[in-house]
């Protein structure tokens, strides 16, 4: 049988960095606003804006997105590591067990 290995870590990691792309959705706002007199024109900026306001819909869809995908990140991250968790105590006990035995 082959050998299943899941760098749970990455996994924890991942939902970080997925955090992070949520959270910078949220900033356009104000990168638009702060370069809006260095766009040189009233027009890019306008139009800049215009996107930006239009962008509020594919930013929530995505960030509903994200969300779900780091809520099964998450819980999966902390199967596996529930997993490793039993199959450790297992392994203790039969040890445990079959020290025992011998030693009688």
């Amino acid at each position: 049988m082959g050998d299943l290995e899941v760098d749970i870590d990455g996994l924890e990691g991942l939902v970080t960095s997925l955090a992070g792309v949520r959270d910078g959705l949220d900033q356009t706002r104000s990168v638009v606003n702060g370069s809006a007199s260095a766009m040189g024109s009233e027009d890019v900026a306008g139009a800049l804006d215009d996107f930006e306001n239009h962008w509020d819909d594919g930013r929530g869809r995505i960030k509903e997105n994200i969300e779900a995908i780091v809520g099964a990140v998450e819980e999966s991250a902390q199967a596996y590591r529930q997993t490793d968790t039993d199959l450790r105590e297992a392994l203790q006990e039969e040890e445990t067990s079959t020290t025992a035995v011998q030693a009688r």
